[in-house]
């Protein structure tokens, strides 16, 4: 699929709409500038709250990739490189942005990890083209312009995250139609020394936190993290965090509750196997002191395996270190109490 577009932009100058600029394109610039750009790359930002902002803007039901049309659901698969029982959210002006018949007005498809916001136009807009250059290089933003030279017509921006990421706007032209797709960027590959990195700078407080018994120092993180949220709810508090540093893109949740800490770190590198990620993460528990490996035996509908037990002097508690894999494609480390 060669039509692959564009991105967004999240602008802190209000829309201005070009005098020439009709109802339909005015809703699509709203939707390329002000939904796709804010959201994406984001998974701390809420759709619906979002929308509120926007006048007139619809979040449909989040719709599973299975129940659209055979020749949408296959786009939709190459593009957000998801299996059929994702689920996506459409956006739009219409009474229901999922009915894919009959629509009068431009919608926006959202990927399941709002790193891709895709945006349809027919027929081709010149002056929707213009209204959304003049935004995203208004004075003050933070988009750069760097056309590339495939696919030809095509206009690119691109501009840094504040969690060290970058996110490119790819705007592409048919005589019939317009397709932009905001979109993360992908990370370069990671070498053995920053997987290793990013693992210690998790890990760390984590087992801290642990083995202690109470909320970890977050100081720990150091500059590898940076504090996406956090939800509390009764007597727990969960705080989400996502790498910063070069590496892989990782994500870190530190639960913490009156006598415990529960800790999940989550790695992935889509450049190379996930073996060579999993073994550059078992480098660094396998040098931890104090620990020992053990065998699990298999119990109910769980396998038998192995974790990973740290004991340390002085501290209150043992920490167990569980490493698995989700989806084939992240390492998950959990760290719990010995026995928890």
């Amino acid at each position: 699929m060669r039509t692959l577009l564009t991105i967004a932009a999240l602008l802190a100058a209000a829309p201005t709409l070009a005098a020439d600029l009709g109802e339909r394109e005015a809703r699509a610039m709203t939707l390329i500038v002000d939904f796709c750009g804010a959201i994406t790359g984001d998974e701390a930002a809420d759709a619906t709250e979002l929308a509120r902002r926007i006048p007139g803007l619809i979040v449909g039901a989040p719709l599973k990739i299975a129940d659209h049309d055979p020749a949408e659901r296959e786009a939709l698969m190459e593009l957000f490189k998801v299996a059929t029982d994702e689920l996506v959210l459409h956006v739009g002006f219409d009474t229901d942005p999922n009915a894919r018949v009959g629509r009068s007005n431009p919608s926006a498809t959202l990927s399941p990890d709002k790193d891709t916001c895709v945006v349809v136009t027919s027929p081709y807009s010149p002056a929707l083209t213009e209204a959304v250059t003049k935004r995203l290089e208004a004075p003050g933003t933070a988009w750069k312009r760097e056309d590339p030279a495939v696919p030809p017509g095509s206009l690119t921006w691109r501009r840094p995250t504040p969690l060290g990421e970058t996110v490119f706007l790819l705007l592409s032209n048919a005589p019939d139609s317009s397709i932009t797709v905001t979109a993360v960027e992908q990370r370069p590959v990671s070498t053995p020394e920053q997987i290793l990195g990013t693992t210690r700078a998790a890990l760390e407080p984590c087992l801290s936190g642990v083995m202690a018994g109470k909320a970890p120092d977050f100081a720990l993180l150091g500059s590898h993290f940076v504090e996406m949220n956090r939800e509390t709810q009764d007597i727990a508090t969960a705080v989400n965090f996502r790498s910063t540093a070069a590496g892989p893109r990782s994500f870190l949740r530190l639960v913490y509750f009156q006598g415990g800490v529960l800790c999940r770190f989550m790695t992935a590198d889509v450049h190379q196997p996930v073996e060579q990620v999993r073994s550059a993460v078992m480098q660094y528990i396998r040098g931890l002191p104090g620990v020992q490996e053990i065998a699990v035996k298999a119990k109910g509908d769980q396998p038998a395996g192995v974790l990973w037990r740290v004991k340390r002097k002085g501290q209150r508690h043992a920490a167990d270190i569980k490493v698995s894999l989700h989806q084939d494609d992240i390492v998950v480390v959990d760290v719990s109490r010995k026995g928890s």
